[in-house]
């Protein structure tokens, strides 16, 4: 053995173990989960979550004081789940449900990449997802993005393993992986699942072997696994119609891919966006769609259909007229398996499995240094945590508070200071304008809830506590300024140096 091939030998050589490599990707996935605060529209399924608790209601998601059907249920009750497990509905329990999906992906990953084309693929495009930048850092996420991922290629994993025996068990778990996928993030997990499977049915009148009575009976389980929330909350009297939330399905999938109505980055988005989520495995991407277009012919079937795979999952996203950065991440499995079907054709000595090799251990070690050192260290500065410590003590044995209200402050805050306050939903917005200066319809509407509910907790960032204060005469004014990082630039959170005035009912 030369000093060369070591590395790939070594990793997803005969020798290799497949446990080693899941033991890896839990390791990384689940390292430090609680380590930062949330960010982004993490706040959205902390908050969706938290109302859910506290209601009863885990049929109508609510944001805030308004319904919010944007997702399924799917991913709020996984989270729900795990709350009891880690003491409430901590970071841990937000996040556990993406971190596990990825494993799953990875597990589904290599064992696709096994059946077709053979052990050393499956080890090597196992170990290449599981090194790949982008996908570790939505696996620490919590959203339903990643469990999108994994049922998508957990659906079309089971297709292959099960390919030459299709009956009634084959497609009622494949049809129970797609509605499971489905109440995640929506249509588009086994949207994407059916798409790269049609190159395959298409080859060789493969689908004539699927014309039998089983196939329509076996997706009877998946479909009334999507249904069931639908049909159970359209029976509640307190939320949508039963219409009304497949209309909501039919605005969110259909409606906004062909007439969206937000998220409309351009055209062209995805063609730098295909080499970040695949980093640092982008670098042989080039060199295997160069082997496709100039030795298309030649190709194996396999490697035909993960061509087809990648470029029909590119260029459905593409045509949508909704884009965003991350919508691409379900190609990344799938890209996984395209380069490593390309890199094991070459020999153990090859340039390009040495480089494999490294590739894999350098990129692995480099994502267990970014998520289990750099992001507890450098994107750790105590902010809405400890807002959260201070106001609790400042109320404590102040008596019942009405609610937690939020008068243009950051969502988070109420997932922080939840416990002050008996309810937490309402948000009094301050208008349009970019500079967040409230307009007078706010202010109205700010007197009025405060005429209702004059023990309620009052958040406004610093330039528009000014506004808020006139309205609330005599309460205590507890300032808490936003920490800034240790490294500026790191922290994916509010602007460093910001200020949240919390305004508390006096005994």
């Amino acid at each position: 053995m030369s000093v060369g091939s070591f590395l790939p030998r070594k990793l997803w050589g005969e020798g290799a173990r497949l446990w080693i490599l899941l033991a890896f990707a839990m390791l990384l996935a689940v390292s430090g989960l609680g380590a930062r605060e949330l960010w982004t529209h993490e706040q959205r399924w902390a908050l969706i979550c938290l109302e859910m608790m506290r209601s009863g209601d885990y049929l109508h998601p609510v944001l805030l004081d308004q319904p919010y059907y944007d997702k399924p249920l799917g991913s709020y009750w996984l989270m729900i789940a795990l709350a009891p497990i880690f003491g409430g509905l901590t970071e841990w329990a937000l996040r556990l449900p993406s971190a596990l999906a990825a494993v799953v992906a990875v597990w589904a990953t290599s064992r696709l990449a096994a059946k077709r084309f053979g052990p050393r693929a499956g080890l090597l495009a196992g170990w290449m997802l599981a090194s790949t930048f982008l996908f570790q850092f939505w696996a620490r996420v919590a959203s339903s993005d990643m469990l999108n991922l994994a049922g998508t290629i957990g659906a079309v994993a089971w297709y292959f393993e099960r390919r030459e025996s299709p009956g009634l068990v084959t497609y009622s778990v494949f049809g129970l992986i797609c509605g499971a996928t489905a109440l995640m993030k929506g249509l588009i997990g086994p949207a994407l699942a059916l798409l790269v499977l049609l190159p395959d049915l298409a080859a060789n009148g493969e689908w004539k072997r699927h014309r039998r009575w089983t196939l329509p009976v076996g997706a009877l389980p998946g479909l009334a696994l999507y249904a069931a929330p639908f049909l159970l909350a359209g029976a509640s009297a307190t939320g949508p119609t039963l219409e009304s939330g497949f209309w909501m399905v039919i605005r969110e999938n259909v409606v906004r891919y062909f007439a969206p109505f937000d998220h409309q980055d351009p055209f062209y988005i995805y063609f730098g966006w295909l080499p970040l989520v695949t980093l640092p495995w982008a670098i042989f991407l080039p060199w295997a769609i160069a082997r496709s277009l100039r030795a298309w012919r030649t190709l194996s079937p396999e490697a035909r259909w993960c061509a087809w795979a990648v470029g029909l999952i590119f260029l459905f996203l593409t045509v949508s007229g909704s884009r965003r950065s991350y919508y691409i991440l379900p190609i990344a499995p799938f890209a996984t398996l395209y380069v490593a079907e390309w890199l094991v054709s070459a020999g153990w000595e090859s340039r390009r499995q040495v480089a494999a090799g490294w590739m894999a251990t350098a990129g692995g070690l480099g994502c267990a240094a970014v998520f289990w050192v750099g992001a507890p260290v450098l994107d750790n500065a105590a902010t809405f945590a400890e807002l959260g410590r201070e106001v609790r003590a400042a109320t404590a044995g102040r008596g019942t508070v009405d609610e937690a209200v939020l008068v243009d402050a950051p969502m988070k805050t109420i997932y922080y200071v939840a416990p002050a306050a008996k309810a937490y939903r309402r948000n009094i917005t301050a208008g349009e304008d970019p500079r967040r200066r409230i307009d007078s319809a706010g202010v109205e509407r700010l007197r009025a809830f405060l005429a209702d509910h004059p023990r309620a907790i009052l958040f406004a960032p610093a330039e528009i506590a000014p506004v808020v204060a006139p309205l609330v005469p005599g309460r205590i004014q507890l300032r808490h300024r936003l920490a800034d990082p240790p490294v500026r630039g790191l922290q994916i959170a509010e602007k460093p140096g910001a200020e949240i005035v919390a305004f508390l009912p006096a005994r």
